[in-house]
């Protein structure tokens, strides 16, 4: 949506894009599930955008950093940076 919107800048389409980020080593891709779809349901700190919440989910379930300039993702999970 971002990349449609003029607000994400990617090397060829969305579809290309993905199909490189798989071939990379050491990177794994997580799909959305159930657990992590409830698990962004249930932060109890709001968040407006509901795939912001996922990806702090996503993070806190592999206890990973969180890379992000979002200040309320940052405010929520102590293991954010930037």
């Amino acid at each position: 949506m971002k990349h449609r919107k003029g607000a994400l800048e990617l090397p060829g389409t969305i579809c290309d894009y993905r199909a490189r980020l798989a071939e990379v080593d050491r990177l794994r891709i997580h799909y959305l599930d159930d657990e992590l779809a409830v698990s962004g349901a249930l932060l109890d700190r709001a968040h407006r955008d509901p795939v912001d919440r996922w990806i702090t989910a996503l993070a806190m379930r592999f206890k990973a950093p969180l890379i992000s300039s979002d200040r309320e993702m940052s405010a929520y999970y102590s293991r954010a940076v930037w």
